[in-house]
């Protein structure tokens, strides 16, 4: 675990949120949920890719 890849994971969720709270509507309950397991994912793919990158580049 780097500190770069937790970074990224970090900022890429919380871009994913400040994206959907941009979107002109409410999301309460299920979708609110949806939002933070989309957000959740994103975080754990970019984690992975910059992990990858990394390791390329060693």
């Amino acid at each position: 675990m780097s500190a770069l890849g937790l970074l990224a994971a970090v900022a890429m969720f919380a871009l994913t949120n400040i994206f959907a709270g941009m979107l002109p509507t409410k999301f309460t309950g299920d979708a609110q949920l949806a939002i933070w397991l989309v957000a959740l994912v994103v975080a754990i793919a970019s984690y992975i890719t910059v992990e990858q990158a990394m390791a390329g580049a060693r």
